[in-house]
């Protein structure tokens, strides 16, 4: 089990996620309490500890749960996210597939801190932001995506066609020796040291 200092790689979401995966396996009460107690103790440090200090119940993971999430909460708020949504600006399906893989991981993070306590349907940033994506989107692309749910279907849709926009160029780009003959470019090529004339 991983430590949680509140400034490290693991955020809260997953601190908790894995502190009660591993503790919903302890079926016996003092076993419970006494993992709940290591956790305090043990895995909980730093920044993190200094905002449970004061919990007088140290076996009490519900108490201790919230005191972390209400510390630890993420920077950005469901306001924020519908902000990034509607104000999308981007010069390329590249960009826009950045943009979008960004709202997803902050949205995603978002619905797992607040869970279902959430006075907002959280989940339905997937479908607005689908949506918005469509409305921006025109073409061949369009007519890939217009019938799609999931952001994750978007998403694959637009790599690939980002993919075989780059092949296609890369193609034109990449010119052998037998294009440039054939293109007249070349009067001569030397072929095993011989010289010969195409003529």
């Amino acid at each position: 089990m991983t430590s949680f200092t509140g400034q490290g790689v693991i955020t809260i979401n997953e601190f908790i996620a894995k502190t009660e995966h591993y503790i919903s396996g302890i079926g016996d009460y003092a076993t419970h309490k006494a993992a709940v107690r290591f956790i305090y103790f043990e895995k909980i440090q730093g920044v993190a500890k200094q905002a449970i200090q004061n919990i007088e119940d140290v076996e009490n993971w519900q108490l201790i749960k919230e005191k972390l999430k209400l510390r630890f909460k993420p920077a950005i708020e469901s306001i924020d996210i519908f902000n990034q949504i509607v104000n999308i600006r981007i010069n390329s399906v590249s960009e826009l597939i950045d943009v979008i893989v960004r709202i997803k991981e902050q949205s995603e993070e978002l619905i797992a801190y607040h869970g279902e306590e959430h006075y907002i349907n959280l989940k339905c940033f997937e479908s607005v932001l689908v949506n918005q994506v469509k409305e921006m989107t025109q073409g061949v692309l369009l007519d890939k995506i217009i019938e799609l749910k999931t952001i994750d279907s978007v998403i694959e849709v637009m790599q690939k066609k980002v993919t075989m926009t780059k092949d296609k160029k890369r193609d034109r780009q990449v010119l052998t020796t037998e294009d440039l003959i054939d293109r007249g470019h070349f009067h001569k090529i030397r072929v095993n040291e011989i010289q010969i004339n195409p003529e």
